[in-house]
């Protein structure tokens, strides 16, 4: 399976025979982009109508006309790079900021032709440009562990000149700067102030190695480098002399061992798992190009990507590219988990962290309640986005929702359970679950013998926008007396039922688990209508029963896990029920959930590729981004989580294989994670399934479904495989397992 994965990493490639159209960009770019987990570039070719001359001329200053030159233009910023602003009315005045281009500029290339390749293997983009008997190659990247955008020129063709400058993203509510001094650019750009939760500045350095004034001239064959520092002052208090001194430091050798160690990184994180589908080529070629995207992005631990990560090409980004409670944040990282790439999301907990005490004092002030009440839109470092109304309310940066603190829990729990990390739950989810808990403890009404979830709206309550000036959703219902929405009752089971779990796992007898199982055993159940003769889920008790966007209507089975192929039958049929009724299979928003619960339900895997395929299709760029109008980088868990819940589910605490599969294609998966911390590894071919591997990290008991018959177990570490006593309950089988054991679920 490893010399597969590395195979098709060299068909998955994304290629590019033609320039991209959508950089730079408010919202996602269709342009080649590559990331070291922070500093993210997005690259464009373009002709330039005039040059801005000979560096030794200052940036920004008028320049000598170079009708016949051709620039390679590397869009960058970093994750860190934000505008903290705690009010706001438009984008712009907050959120990731872009911070400047490279521009590789190409003397006598205007018009050539163009090539460009995203490599997803070792995360590097080339750029290929001819013009008659010209030639360039022109390869980036962003080495993994550093801070530092790479390009290698090598001349192709006849002999060559160009030069290289930078220039910095101006903005007139930033401080920028652009300079050149002794073959070096510099630039920097900050914001600060007193309405800011934190400042930010940042500063980038460029030259061409080894010569003295930022030009080269390179004989056929031949090659230069040109190299970019980027610091910010969240980094290093020392941004600008950091910069300068990595600059003024660096050397080929360097060079070359920061790129190999870049190729190592991405060679071990490919081989942490994988997937073959040969009957579904589209699909696991974007399984592999979304989990490119997300690696590509997240690696900074105290700022993980915003909704349009690292690849921010200008001053108004769409959402201001910040943090959304309600789906935005948490949706990039779904396909993670199940996927082995656990170290991606180690930066996701850092701002909802950072925003607890915020959130308790919004709770204590808003609603008279203990624990945490979250706002929609937030950002790194604690700080809240405030958005006023004409009578000075801010009510509408909640929108009318409960569930938003809820909402984070989902990740950690899928964290907890995927590997069962007691420090993890110790330091991070179970803090936090405890304030989502006494939140709920509060807020909830306990009423004829359930509990209620009064003025909760389940969608954004659009009539509060309407008295934000500049605002209009135009007619639009007040739904702040909306209660028991789906979502919220679906969180509230799966927060009670985590807290409830990790506080028996870490040998935690809190006083409060006598109400977090009373609130559990006695929360209202799910609303319930009759729509076109089938019994379907209500969106809300009172208030919204139906929206026909969107897909909450369905997320109490995923993300929230409430209902899966285990639930009861009848509330199974409603929940299946309810799927069909909704048919979000292209939706603004639903692509992230509406395709792992279609899976999680058993819907006909025949349809859910179908659909699934189209979208891939239509909803695609060509740099493997699937894009949609809700957002950015959440998309890049549709195809990972579907896919792998359709090979392997165990959110209910039993693995099934290849549950929601159509038997007559053949499939293999390779390191999938489950719950219950097992790393699993299984075949289908020919309508069969195959020895089932299973490495057990944590030494949990292990439960599955009968794959086939008859079924044992073997213990196969060091060398011949031990018989392992099972127990069989119709067809639910169970052992024990040892930590760091491997097993084999065999025919025999």
């Amino acid at each position: 399976m490893k010399d597969y994965i590395l195979t098709k990493l060299d068909d998955y490639k994304a290629v590019f025979n033609e320039r991209p159209r959508l950089i730079p960009s408010n919202a996602v770019v269709d342009a080649p982009i590559a990331g070291n987990g922070d500093i993210g570039i997005a690259v464009n070719a373009a002709d330039c109508a005039e040059g801005r001359g000979h560096p030794d001329s200052t940036g920004g200053s008028d320049s000598k006309p170079s009708p016949l030159a051709h620039a390679v233009e590397v869009y960058f910023t970093k994750n860190d790079f934000w505008k903290a602003s705690y009010v706001c009315y438009a984008p712009e005045q907050h959120g990731m900021k872009s911070l400047g281009k490279l521009l590789i500029v190409l003397d006598r290339f205007g018009g050539c032709g163009y090539y460009a390749e995203q490599v997803i293997r070792d995360g590097t983009i080339t750029v290929k440009l001819t013009k008659g008997e010209y030639g360039v190659l022109v390869t980036l990247c962003v080495p993994r562990g550093t801070n530092l955008i790479t390009a290698r020129i090598k001349n192709l063709g006849t002999p060559l000149t160009g030069r290289a400058e930078l220039r910095v993203t101006r903005a007139a509510d930033a401080e920028y700067s652009e300079q050149y001094s002794g073959g070096i650019f510099s630039i920097t750009k900050s914001y600060s102030g007193p309405d800011l939760a934190f400042p930010t500045a940042a500063c980038a350095t460029a030259r061409v190695l080894d010569s003295p004034d930022s030009t080269f001239t390179l004989e056929e064959g031949g090659e230069a480098w040109v190299l970019v520092p980027v610091v910010t002052n969240h980094d290093d208090t020392a941004y600008r002399e950091k910069a300068k001194t990595t600059l003024e430091t660096i050397t080929r050798f360097k060079i070359l061992d920061a790129l190999a160690k870049n190729r190592d990184w991405w060679r071990a994180f490919w081989l942490s798992s994988g997937v073959a589908l040969p009957a579904e080529p589209l699909a696991e070629r974007f399984w592999y190009g979304s989990h490119y995207i997300m690696a590509s992005c997240c690696g900074n631990k105290e700022f993980p990507p915003g909704q349009l990560a690292s690849w921010v090409t200008t001053d108004n980004p769409a959402w201001g590219g910040d943090y959304h409670f309600n789906y935005n944040h948490e949706a990039p990282f779904w396909g993670l988990y199940s996927s082995n790439k656990i170290e991606l999301t180690e930066g996701y907990d850092t701002p909802i962290m950072d925003h607890i005490p915020a959130a308790k004092e919004l709770a204590r002030r808003k609603l008279g309640c203990r624990g945490i009440y979250s706002p929609v839109a937030f950002g790194p470092k604690g700080f809240v986005h405030r958005i006023f109304d004409i009578d000075g309310n801010d009510d509408v940066c909640y929108w009318g929702q409960k569930s938003n603190a809820s909402y984070a829990a989902v990740n950690m729990l899928m964290r907890f359970y995927s590997t069962y990390d007691l420090e993890y739950a110790r330091g991070i989810a179970y803090p936090y679950l405890k304030e989502v808990g006494a939140f709920w403890e509060d807020y909830l009404v306990f009423k004829d013998g359930r509990y209620w979830s009064f003025n909760d709206c389940i969608h954004e309550n659009g009539f509060l926008a309407n008295k934000v000036p500049g605002w209009n959703w135009g007619s639009t219902v007040d739904y702040a007396d909306d209660c028991n929405p789906l979502i919220s009752l679906g969180f509230i089971r799966m927060v009670f039922k985590g807290l409830l779990d990790i506080s028996r796992e870490l040998g935690d007898d809190n006083p409060a688990a006598e109400k977090w199982r009373h609130i559990l055993e006695h929360i209202s159940p799910y609303p319930l209508q009759e729509r076109n003769g089938k019994t379907v889920f209500r969106y809300t008790e009172s208030g919204m029963d139906w929206c026909d966007g969107n897909s909450l209507g369905i997320q109490h089975v995923f993300p929230a896990g409430d209902i899966g192929l285990g639930s009861e039958k009848k509330l199974l049929e409603i929940a299946r029920a309810t799927l069909v009724e909704m048919s979000r299979w292209e939706d603004y928003n639903a692509f992230p959930t509406f395709y792992t619960a279609a899976a999680r339900l058993g819907h006909d895997p025949a349809e859910i590729l179908r659909h699934l395929n189209r979208e891939l299709r239509t909803h695609a760029y060509p740099n493997l981004y699937i894009y949609y109008g809700g957002g950015g980088i959440e998309c890049c868990s549709g195809v990972p989580s579907c896919v792998n819940e359709m090979l392997l589910q165990s959110h209910e605490g039993i693995l099934r294989f290849f549950p929601v599969w159509e038997k007559d294609k053949d499939a293999e998966f390779y390191n999938l994670r489950a719950y219950g911390a097992f790393l699993v590894s299984a075949s289908l071919a020919g309508g069969k399934i195959g020895d089932i591997s299973i490495y057990s990290e944590k030494g949990r008991r292990c439960v599955f479904q009968k794959p086939f018959e008859p079924c044992l177990v073997f213990h196969v570490d060091g060398g011949e495989g031990i018989p392992v006593p099972v127990d069989a309950d119709g067809e639910v089988y169970a052992f024990d397992t040892r930590p760091a054991g491997h097993y084999l679920i065999r025919r025999w």
